[in-house]
């Protein structure tokens, strides 16, 4: 796992533990970055044209690399992170038997490896697999439960499908089928972007932002390479829910947040 990656998970860490208006004006902040730059999983509709990055906007946000493909695989690899751990807990929760009964089959045919070492190998093994299953399922514009129940683990392990360790991989690619959200914990490549975004330290977002923006060509008419550079961002969001009909305003009620920076 790269330093980017650790840190980017670390912040999401302590932005979870610190709750009130922050985190509501971080979210408002995410969704005008998710609505109004490209990521590496788009509609067909590009919200500008960007010569540079065309289709890695949000990547870039998150990690900051000059090169698109590398802000891809880092971020790629977040949600990798964050899916082997799902995984984990979700085998350890409903396929321990299965698990137990694979690693001493294996621990016996070794003969001299102790049992704790082949557990923790099959355990590794079997999440690492679901979740690259996973990662390829939401690339290709699928969805994924956030937490999978007993049904949902798709790869179902047995000491042949360890040996033939190709055939395990081409048939858990086989799965990886495109489906639509069918309840709140399916999650697409988008959702994670969310969240990763909602994790990251706001001064660094800010920044990365007024770079896609210039690189945009936004200001090119202006020589920023001798003069300090600022932006001003103002977020307006309409809030309409059932409840706003209790105070007579049908239209909802408009939060403004400002974000100013310069650099």
């Amino acid at each position: 796992m790269t330093d980017d990656v650790k840190d980017l998970l670390n912040q999401m860490l302590k932005n979870m533990l610190h709750g009130g208006d922050a985190v509501l004006q971080k979210m408002v902040l995410v969704d005008y970055i998710m609505s109004h730059f490209n990521s590496n999983q788009y509609d067909g509709k590009l919200n500008g044209v960007n010569p540079y990055i065309p289709t890695t906007e949000v990547e870039y946000i998150l990690m900051g690399d000059k090169s698109g493909a590398r802000n891809v695989f880092k971020t790629e690899l977040s949600i990798y992170g964050i899916r082997l751990l799902m995984n984990t807990v979700s085998i350890l929760s409903f396929k321990q038997e299965v698990l137990n009964t694979t690693s001493t089959e294996i621990a016996a045919l070794t003969g001299g490896v102790s049992y704790p070492v082949i557990y923790g190998l099959v355990l590794a093994g079997w999440s690492g697999l679901e979740s690259y299953g996973d990662l390829n399922t939401m690339t290709t514009q699928g969805t994924v439960k956030f937490f999978k129940m007993k049904g949902d683990i798709r790869l179902d392990l047995n000491l042949d499908k360890i040996i033939n360790i190709d055939e395990t991989i081409k048939a858990l690619s086989n799965k990886t089928e495109k489906k639509q959200k069918t309840s709140p914990f399916d999650m697409a490549y988008k959702d994670y972007l969310f969240f990763l975004l909602l994790a990251q330290n706001e001064d660094v977002q800010l920044y990365r932002i007024m770079d896609v923006l210039m690189m945009r060509g936004i200001f090119e008419k202006y020589d920023f390479a001798s003069k300090q550079t600022a932006i001003k961002l103002n977020v307006i969001v309409n809030v309409n829910t059932w409840f706003t009909d209790l105070f007579n305003n049908k239209d909802g009620f408009d939060y403004s947040l400002n974000y100013t920076r310069g650099y």
